[in-house]
């Protein structure tokens, strides 16, 4: 029986054949890769449509006035590097936050420019917010407008042209001067630690008492972390005006205790703790209007607290009834 002989070229033509096809592959997907590069550049920079609005250095800003939903204009000027309440220097401004909106005027970026209709078309007619940021002798006026729920955006009319941009300026700015004010703390977290609390007294009047049981302190304490100093009718009071509200010592709570001092190296690392006697005191007076007035003891504000929380505090003053 005879073999046929297989022809030493057919192997080399498939090898041939696979290589081509191969390449063909491998061109195509490098086609298709090239092609679609071009793509996501040209929708990138499609997408690339954003405006520089306004590109300050905040060093630069020398005043910042504004005025929220029809309130009275709020001016402020940097003076010595700091932020002032023009009208009233001595006003205890919250350097943070002015701070916060300063960074938020000086540099905006918008997503496009808006050409078509009028401003009041996008409630720039009647803006929620007008803001005023000045660079000496150069002034910029910006006008918050109405949100628009397609884009995600505001509109924000910047020097005349009217801009489409993400942030909400109205809401950053939406500020009354009681909202600036930089209020007392009561230092509860001083005395975190009750081991460290030597006593409290209390004076209610002729009422006095020095209470040491640590259950007792942990109630009063436990009433003073309740207390917040927000409603406040004076920032700027006197000795004088602070005892015309009842502000005198004659009712007050005082918490003594051990405070804790850290020292440090040139490098900030703690090298040692030490905790020296202090005392903290706040103050209340007289009753007016459903309300108390209050008062740290070191304090030039005036604040005002519910009859209760006032109460809980001074009722201490009288020794408790005993049980029968």
């Amino acid at each position: 029986m005879k073999t046929r002989k297989k022809n030493p070229l057919i192997p080399l033509l498939i090898l041939v054949l696979v290589f081509a096809a191969l390449l063909i592959g491998y061109k195509v997907l490098s086609a298709a890769n090239e092609r679609k590069a071009a793509a996501e550049a040209l929708a990138a920079q499609a997408d690339d449509t954003s405006v520089t609005v306004a590109d300050f250095s905040l060093p630069d800003m020398t005043a910042l006035e504004f005025q929220s939903n029809g309130g009275d204009p709020l001016r402020f000027v940097v003076v010595n590097g700091a932020w002032r309440y023009e009208a009233d220097p001595a006003f205890p401004l919250n350097a943070s936050t002015m701070a916060q909106m300063a960074n938020a005027i000086a540099s905006i970026t918008a997503s496009r420019t808006v050409d078509e209709g009028a401003p009041a078309d996008y409630g720039l007619d009647d803006p929620a917010c007008v803001i005023t940021a000045e660079y000496g002798s150069e002034k910029h006026v910006y006008k918050t407008g109405d949100y628009n729920s397609f884009s995600g955006s505001y509109y924000l009319m910047a020097d005349g042209a009217v801009y489409l941009v993400s942030q909400n300026l109205a809401s950053t700015f939406s500020k009354s001067l009681d909202d600036l004010l930089v209020r007392d703390t009561i230092p509860s977290s001083e005395w975190a630690s009750r081991e460290y609390v030597n006593a409290v007294t209390v004076r209610d009047g002729d009422a006095e008492r020095t209470v040491t049981d640590a259950d007792e302190i942990e109630e009063i304490l436990t009433s003073l972390g309740k207390v917040y100093l927000y409603t406040c009718t004076d920032y700027a009071a006197t000795e004088e005006e602070k005892a015309a509200c009842g502000l005198d010592g004659g009712r007050a709570v005082t918490v003594s205790y051990r405070k804790a001092v850290s020292t440090q190296d040139s490098e900030g690392n703690t090298t040692a703790t030490n905790y020296l006697d202090t005392s903290y005191t706040l103050l209340f007076g007289d009753e007016t209007d459903e309300s108390v007035f209050c008062s740290p003891l070191s304090s030039t504000m005036i604040y005002t607290v519910t009859p209760a929380t006032a109460s809980a505090l001074l009722s201490h003053a009288a020794e408790a009834d005993s049980a029968p």
